[in-house]
């Protein structure tokens, strides 16, 4: 099975006759799949103005790309996205001048109401880790990155993202086991508040009818 990382070296992969072309494909990517966009780039970054900003270069390598095919397109944006929230949480941040957001933004919507979602506990949880944690586990957990592949992104030893993976699996499933037992104490606690109304009531009624 080749590695995802393969890809784009690939030299069969068809490349298309007209560079516009590409550009739509990815255009199209974006605009269809641009909630799901941002929760990754959100995800990685845990930062919404980072997130945006991270969309936003992603969208303009991508647009500016030629030589991938159709079907390419959809996992090279979405690779997009996590070198750019690599370089923003992990290296030195990425600078989005005003006119390269203006200009993109009038190719797709990225103002709030393009990516409105809401945030789960689970993914709450996710962007509680360590910014080395958490992208190590958006790419292999979430995303179906292997740790080989994900340390030649990260440009670590796999061993670091071996580490990384192991503690904020057990992070997350500790988040999870907890807030299970939250659940079943407040569900105890309700039903018990409900069964000793019953209780007070049932008095009641008894000492009226004695009284």
């Amino acid at each position: 099975m080749k590695s995802v990382l393969e890809l784009n070296s690939n030299p069969h992969i068809a490349t298309p006759k007209n560079p516009c072309s590409a550009a739509g494909d990815f255009q199209r990517v974006f605009a269809t799949e641009m909630t799901d966009m941002f929760r990754l780039a959100l995800l990685l970054t845990a930062d919404t103005a980072k997130a945006e900003r991270c969309l936003m270069l992603a969208m303009r390598a991508c647009f500016r790309s030629s030589g991938v095919s159709r079907e390419q397109a959809h996992i090279l944006a979405r690779r997009a996205v996590i070198r750019n929230a690599i370089r923003s949480v992990l290296n030195a941040e990425d600078v989005l001048p005003a006119e390269i957001r203006d200009d993109l933004s009038s190719q797709i919507c990225l103002g709030p109401e393009g990516h409105a979602m809401k945030t789960s506990p689970e993914s709450l949880a996710i962007m509680g880790l360590s910014n080395f944690e958490r992208v190590v586990f958006v790419i292999c957990v979430l995303e179906g990155y292997d740790t080989q592949d994900c340390a030649v992104l990260l440009g670590r030893a796999q061993r670091d993202v071996q580490d990384a993976l192991a503690q904020a699996t057990s992070r997350i499933v500790s988040f999870a086991e907890r807030k299970k037992n939250e659940r079943s104490t407040a569900f105890q606690t309700s039903s018990y508040g409900a069964v000793s109304n019953v209780g007070r009531e049932q008095d009641e009624a008894c000492g009226t009818l004695l009284g």
